[in-house]
Formats: C-alpha cells, structure tokens, sequence
C-alpha cells in the first residue's frame, strides 16, 4: 500500500501542477499530508521515512520550479537550526550518530518546517489556504464521529490493520477513541485541535458570504470531531485555540480573558487534587495498586503516570547534564539507569520535556522552549499589529501552536501531530516576515499632510 499510495500522490501532485500551477500543487500536498496514513512507512537504517515526508519532497522541485524558495532567513530558522545542531551534536558525543540517524533528525523536525515556510510566501498564501483547511477539517471530522460511533475505521478495514490499544480497547462513554489515520487517538486530537483556527476562520469568512455557507458549520463539526477522540489534552487545545482567537480577534475581550484565565488557573492549582481526580474520573481510570519509585509508594493511574515520570527518570535526568544522553532508548545503558521493577511500566515517557531533557540535555530544552517563545511572541505581536481582518487566523494558529507546547507535558511530540505542529510553526514564521518585510517596504507616512502649494519654512527666531 505504501508504494501504491506514493504513486497515487506522484499523479496527484503532477496533475494539480499541470492544472494549477506551483501554488495549487503545493496546497494539494498539504492537503494530502492530513490524510495520508502515518503508519504507512519504511524503515531506511534508523529512518523511518513515511508518505508526508515522500509528498515533501515530490512538491519540493515543484515549489522551486515556481520561484516558492526561503530567499531570507529569520531569526526563528536561525533557532531552528540550532536546536537541530545542538540534537546531532548530541548524538555525535554519545556515540550515538549515523547517516540514517542525522537523517532521521533532519527528516522529521526540519523537513515539515521547512515545507511551511515555502508554502506561504506571503499574507495572501494563508489567507487562500483557508478553504482548503476547512474542506480537510470538515473530512477529518466527519472521519473522527463516524468511527467513535460506528467503531469502525475505514483505513483499517481496507488495510487489514488493528488499530492502537487505546482505540480497540480504550472505549469511553461507549464511543470508540477515533484515530483516524493517524496512529493514537490523541495525535488525531491533536490535528484537529490545530485545525480549528481555520475552521474559525472559514466560517467568519461564509458568514460574510465570501466563501461557501457550507463552512458556517466548521467550527462545530470540528469540536465534535475532536470529541470523538475522546482525548483529554486536545480537547483542551481546542479551547485554548478558541480563547486565544477571540482575544485577539475582539480586542475589548482581552481584559477579562485574562482575567478570568488568572483566576482560572488560581483555582486548578489550588485544587489540583481534586482537577486530577476529574481528569481519571472521564477517562474511567481507578487507582487500584500503588508503584515504589525510589523508596516511596505512589499511587499509579494513567493520568498520575505523567507526573511520576519526574521521579522515575530524575537520576538519568541530571546525569543528561547539557547535551543528553544521544536518542533516548536507543543504548542498553539507557534501561539500566532506571529501577529494574519500574522499566517496563514506565517505558512509555509521555512528557516531551523530559524526553527531550534525556535526548538532547538541558541546551537541547532551552533551545525547543526558546523556539516555541519566539514563535508565539512573534505570532502574538502579529495578531495585535496586522490588519484586523487576519487577526482571528493569527491569533488561533498562535494559541494553538502554544497549546500544543502545554500538553507536551502530557505527550511526546510525536511525528504523527508533530509534522502538523511544526508546519504550522513554519507557516506562522513566514507570515511574521511577509508582514515585516511588507511593513518595511512601505514610506512612511507624515501624519499631518502639507499641502503641495504651500512652501515649507523653517524659523530658527521670532519673526
């Protein structure tokens, strides 16, 4: 199916080259990686190489037979590129580098960035993306009620494939956990959450009647189709995403959003107990037996497992010290440093800060949060700045790009949402330049014209 599938999308892209052009071809890539299986891949050495990294690089010449090149870089690229030396700097001390693994580095972090930065060239190219995401949202959607309900995933029965544990076996409320092409229902969450800012969008957009009535009902089939994933952490990047788009959208709700986001946050904190409590009561988890982490018994349920991961991996943590320990999981010695009883419980690291602490150590850590606060500072001062017809888009793409960074300490950035997030980020960035370039280009602008006419004098003296 893998080769059949690549095929497939070699025609399709040539094709919408041929019909459309450049841009077209490359909105119809994008398209097509939202709904390629992310399961459909092969291995090459330590590389696993899958459709949407294949897609890249068929629509690459395309894109660059179109004049769609990064012809000045920004300082978000230049924290890209060092966060990604900083990983195969890692790799490199711990004995830990190969052809294959630098590729694999290069593969799944640079190569979906890179992708959303040729693919919006300008303020023009987000917004005439718009109705494409909105077409994706509404399939993927529509995807995620049909399986939760019917629990039937129709990618799986035409592969013959079983699904992921936690989609077979995992049921909520009696509705099967949608996974949809991807591998884990909470990557498909993840997507969709991401997708809802077009969906805002989208329906702002037909409610003005400049595009199909059809995407007045984005938003609320993405919500429910986020809901059919029945995952906690998206449906929380969902509201995050929603929150953020009317903060910057409404400018006289920004006052009491963040208001009520202090309290908000004052209030879970100070009950925490009581918020995990919830969180394990949706998801139908009971503490029913306890795990010794270093002496100490702790209660374990599926949710407590993100916050005794601290206490499990604190020792390989500090000995991480600056540059990691290479690719976590990748030497025996990795294993050992953990308590014999609690290594095949605690495999599973789902905390991307941690994960990333122990691959690329304490520089690797800064350099991602350094990356993730240019990016929303940066899209953060452009939703304010920009013209308020394109601040409901920037200001959703900014919060949920945030959001992801938030419940990364509930997942690892794994390449089935993390392609999406990272496009995104790319995508973000190049709007950030478009708009200071555009900005700089322009003459500045007397604020009080003088009349051609008139002749301008200057006094140095009373008259």
């Amino acid at each position: 199916m893998f080769f059949i599938f690549a095929i497939v999308i070699a025609a399709v892209l040539a094709l919408a080259a041929v019909t459309g052009g450049p841009s077209h071809a490359m909105r119809v890539a994008w398209l097509s990686m939202l709904f390629v299986p992310s399961w459909l891949a092969r291995g090459v050495g330590s590389m696993t190489v899958d459709l949407r990294m294949v897609t890249v690089v068929m629509v690459v010449p395309i894109a660059i037979f179109g004049g769609r090149l990064v012809r000045r870089l920004n300082l978000i690229d230049a924290m890209v590129f060092l966060f990604l030396g900083i990983g195969i700097t890692s790799l490199f001390q711990s004995d830990s580098a190969s052809p294959t693994e630098v590729a694999a580095v290069l593969g799944t972090l640079l190569l979906p960035y890179f992708f959303g930065r040729i693919l919006i060239g300008s303020l023009a190219d987000l917004r005439a993306l718009v109705p494409w995401a909105c077409a994706a949202c509404i399939g993927l959607s529509v995807w995620s009620v049909f399986e939760s309900t019917t629990k039937i995933n129709p990618i799986n029965v035409l592969a013959q494939r079983t699904g992921s544990f936690n989609s077979e076996s995992g049921n909520r409320m009696n509705l099967r956990r949608a996974e949809g092409p991807l591998g884990h229902p909470i990557y498909f969450g993840m997507t969709l959450a991401m997708l809802f800012p077009w969906a805002a969008e989208g329906a702002r957009l037909a409610r003005k009647r400049r595009l199909s009535p059809v995407f007045l009902l984005t938003p609320v089939l993405c919500v429910l189709g986020v809901f059919g994933t029945m995952s906690r952490g998206p449906m929380l990047a969902l509201a995050a995403s929603a929150v953020a788009a009317l903060f910057f959208y409404l400018p006289l709700l920004r006052l009491p959003l963040i208001g009520s986001a202090l309290l908000g946050g004052l209030l879970m904190f100070s009950i925490w107990p009581t918020v995990v409590e919830q969180l394990e009561s949706f998801s139908g988890e009971k503490a029913e037996y306890v795990v010794n982490i270093q002496g100490k018994d702790h209660a374990y349920t599926g949710t407590k497992h993100r916050e005794l991961l601290y206490y499990v991996y604190a020792d390989a943590m500090e000995q991480a010290a600056w540059l990691g320990h290479g690719k976590w999981g990748s030497k025996i010695t990795h294993e050992i440093m953990l308590e014999p009883h609690l290594r095949a419980q605690f495999r599973s690291i789902d905390n991307h800060y941690i994960l990333l602490q122990l691959s690329w150590g304490l520089l690797g850590l800064g350099a991602f949060l350094m990356l993730g606060v240019m990016v929303v500072g940066g899209g953060s001062l452009l939703a304010i700045y920009i013209d308020p017809e394109d601040r409901l888009l920037i200001g959703g793409i900014t919060g949920s790009i945030a959001a992801i960074m938030l419940l990364l300490l509930t997942v690892w950035l794994a390449s089935d949402f993390g392609f999406v997030w990272l496009m995104l980020v790319g995508m973000l960035s190049s709007a950030i330049t478009a708009w200071m370039n555009r900005s700089s280009s322009q003459p500045a602008v007397s604020p009080v014209p003088i009349p051609a006419a008139v002749p301008l004098t200057v006094s140095f003296g009373p008259s």
